[in-house]
C-alpha cells in the first residue's frame, strides 16, 4: 500500500511537469523525476502488485508506457536482483530522457 502511495505522488509530480511545460524544469530535473517514477514503478512490480492497479493511477502516456515496459521485466524473488531491476530500469528510463530532443 505505501509503494501505491508513494506512484500516486510520482504520477502527480511527473503530471506537473507535463503541465507546466518543459521551460520549467531543466532537463535535469525532468529526467530525475522520470527516474525516480520508474524505479517506484519497477519497485511496485516487483513486489507483485497488479498491473492494473497502476493503469489505474497512470495519469498520462508517459507513465502507461513505464508500467509497461516495467511488467516486460521478469519478477525477481531475491531481494538483490529486485534492486538491481530497479537500479536498471530506473538508468534506462533517464537515458532515453537524456536522448531525447526537447
Amino acid at each position: 500500500m505505501m509503494m501505491m502511495m508513494n506512484l500516486k505522488a510520482a504520477v502527480a509530480a511527473v503530471a506537473i511537469v507535463a503541465a507546466s511545460g518543459a521551460a520549467a524544469e531543466t532537463k535535469q530535473e525532468t529526467c530525475t523525476t522520470i527516474g525516480k517514477l520508474a524505479a517506484i514503478i519497477m519497485e511496485n512490480r516487483q513486489e507483485g502488485v497488479d498491473m492494473s492497479k497502476l493503469m489505474e493511477i497512470a495519469e498520462t502516456e508517459l507513465v502507461q508506457r513505464l508500467v509497461i515496459f516495467a511488467y516486460d521485466t521478469p519478477r525477481y524473488s531475491s531481494e538483490d536482483y529486485k534492486r538491481t531491476a530497479v537500479q536498471d530500469f530506473a538508468n534506462e528510463a533517464m537515458g532515453v530522457c537524456y536522448g531525447s530532443d526537447w
